[in-house]
């Protein structure tokens, strides 16, 4: 599994709780999580797994995907650069930029 986070760029405090209760999860579950910055591009990226019937705004501030049999180069890219944070200790962790 692997755990995908939005950039928290709230003051809001609860926000930041739900955030970091979200990392000790993952952190406990050994699930690797990745913090991307935008939930726009999210929705954009995932545009093309939605359901075109559901007129509900989703909730994309935390997504957690499934691991797929086998893994693509691109997924395997992202796995090595979660275990190199891992292995560095990489505090905190960074926040990945996606592409528009």
């Amino acid at each position: 599994a692997l755990c995908l986070l939005l950039e928290n760029k709230s003051d809001d405090v609860l926000i930041s709780i739900q955030h970091k209760l979200v990392e000790a999860y993952c952190w406990e579950n050994d699930i690797p999580l990745l913090k991307v910055d935008s939930e726009d591009k999210v929705r954009k990226i995932l545009s093309s797994h939605t359901d075109p019937n559901n007129n509900e705004p989703d909730d994309l501030s935390c997504i957690l995907v499934k691991n797929a049999d086998k893994m693509s180069s691109s997924e395997s890219m992202l796995a090595d650069f979660f275990d190199y944070i891992i292995k560095n200790e990489i505090e905190p962790f960074p926040v990945i930029t996606l592409p528009e």
